[in-house]
Formats: structure tokens, C-alpha cells, sequence
């Protein structure tokens, strides 16, 4: 369904976008794309050591181009509060959510579903 290159190009085209330019994402060369058949979760993220990063995209849940997207930029805003040393930066906070939604309703307008 979608290639390294294709999540490559989209997550570093979702780090153009003006929601997302003040988070602390890596850069793509430092973020290790793999499908998984998961189907307890869309996507997940970790970090490998202290500069690479792991992003994992559910090959079973995930069923197009939108939910890629957007699982991309969640999975991305994880990294942001894991890079800024927050402790709970696998949970879905209040701050999280407003970012997500702003993240989100961008992905919106810009994408053509």
C-alpha cells in the first residue's frame, strides 16, 4: 500500500506545514519507516537510541490516503513531546489534542481527498 518513499515524502511534507513547523520532529534521515500488520493501532512510535527514531504504520488499519496522513502527523507530535523530554509524551494530553486538532484541520484544507 504505500512505499518508504512515499512516508518519507509525506512526513516530510507534513513538517512544511505551518501547524507543525514549531515541533521538534526529526528529520527523515533519523526516523526508521516500517509496516506492521497491526491491528490493535494505526501507527506507533519510539525512539531507537538518542538520535534515530522509529515510526511504525499499520499496513492492516490504515486504509488511505487521509487516515496515512493523519496517522503520520499523530505519530509525529508523539515524537515532538518524546524529543522535548516530556514525561508523557505517549499520552494523549489536552496539548496534544489541541495540536492535533490544528494538525489535523490543516491536513484538511490542504489535501484533496
Amino acid at each position: 500500500m504505500f512505499s518508504r518513499n512515499h512516508l518519507v515524502g509525506i512526513y516530510e511534507e507534513l513538517q512544511e506545514y505551518e501547524s507543525m513547523k514549531d515541533l521538534d520532529t526529526p528529520l527523515s534521515v533519523f526516523v526508521d519507516f516500517a509496516r506492521v500488520a497491526d491491528a490493535h493501532c494505526f501507527g506507533w512510535v519510539g525512539e531507537v537510541d538518542d538520535e534515530f527514531y522509529e515510526m511504525e504504520l499499520s499496513s492492516t488499519q490504515i486504509n488511505s490516503a487521509r487516515d496515512l496522513y493523519e496517522t503520520i502527523a499523530h505519530e509525529m507530535i508523539h515524537l515532538h513531546f518524546l524529543r522535548q523530554g516530556n514525561e508523557d509524551w505517549c499520552e494523549h494530553t489536552p496539548e496534544f489534542g489541541d495540536i492535533e486538532r490544528r494538525v489535523f484541520k490543516e491536513i484538511e484544507t490542504k489535501e484533496k481527498w
